[in-house]
């Protein structure tokens, strides 16, 4: 039996026009969460964009950063148990519906301004932010990172209360990201892994809903067809029965 989920009222807002409303409330919130990092920033003396730095290295180590995200997300998608079919099933029947009608550029927009304003959050702002203020106490530098990457993972992890087992996912890809950040020193890295996954996960959950939509689909009308044709047969029957009722009593 799949379970059932109720979609939260901003949610089915946002979808009620899809797919443009969709994306601008999408896209609207993650960019926001972009300057409320930067703004935050100011009053605690943390540069959010203090690791940025436009290279083609960083664009091809954040490509490369997404293989293992993917890998992680393909062992989801065929774990056993309960928790992680519910986990599946939330995805199909919530998550995907809402972007069905989305064309790619529009998952693409979503993906880019999640990337980048959760990013800088989260890793730019809490993490280095976090590590800074942990050095400055006497707390060496690598234990600083340590702390500050579980911290900026958690965090991140508690921002997607989707299913209790997302939140353990999303707190395991903040570690993953956090790590990214630390090793390549470039919030780019990060930015670019984090979007490119999101977008090719969310593709994947749209061409899926869409073969089950179109199989659905086909399976109704083999449905009717063979309901019109047994009810063809049953008319046939009483038409030939009425026919032979008819000649017995001529005789």
């Amino acid at each position: 039996m799949r379970a059932t989920f109720q979609l939260p009222p901003l949610t089915l807002a946002a979808a009620a026009t899809a797919p443009l409303r969709i994306v601008v409330v999408g896209a609207g919130f993650e960019l926001v969460l972009g300057l409320l990092a930067w703004l935050l920033g100011f009053p605690l003396g943390i540069d959010p964009f203090a690791h940025w730095f436009w290279t083609w290295q960083g664009l091809a180590y954040g490509g490369a950063a997404i293989l293992p995200m993917l890998a992680m997300a393909g062992a989801a998608f065929q774990a056993p148990g309960k928790a992680w079919q519910e986990l599946r099933d939330f995805l199909d029947d919530v998550v995907a519906p809402l972007f069905l009608r989305c064309r790619t550029w529009h998952l693409l927009v979503l993906s880019l301004t999640a990337g980048w304003g959760e990013e800088l959050l989260f890793r730019g702002l809490l993490q280095r932010g976090l590590a800074t203020v942990v050095i400055a106490w006497g707390v060496s530098p690598n234990a600083a990172s340590v702390l500050a990457v579980l911290v900026a993972a958690a965090a991140f992890g508690l921002a997607h209360p989707l299913t209790r087992l997302y939140v353990v996912g999303a707190t395991v890809l903040g570690l993953y990201l956090g790590l990214c950040l630390e090793l390549s020193g470039n919030l780019l890295v990060t930015v670019i892994a984090h979007a490119g996954y999101d977008f090719l996960v969310l593709t994947f959950l749209v061409h899926r809903a869409r073969a089950r939509e179109v199989g659905r689909q086909a399976a109704e009308v083999g449905r009717e067809h063979l309901t019109d044709s047994v009810g063809g047969q049953n008319s046939l029957g009483q038409d030939v029965a009425a026919t032979g009722s008819a000649s017995g009593d001529s005789t």
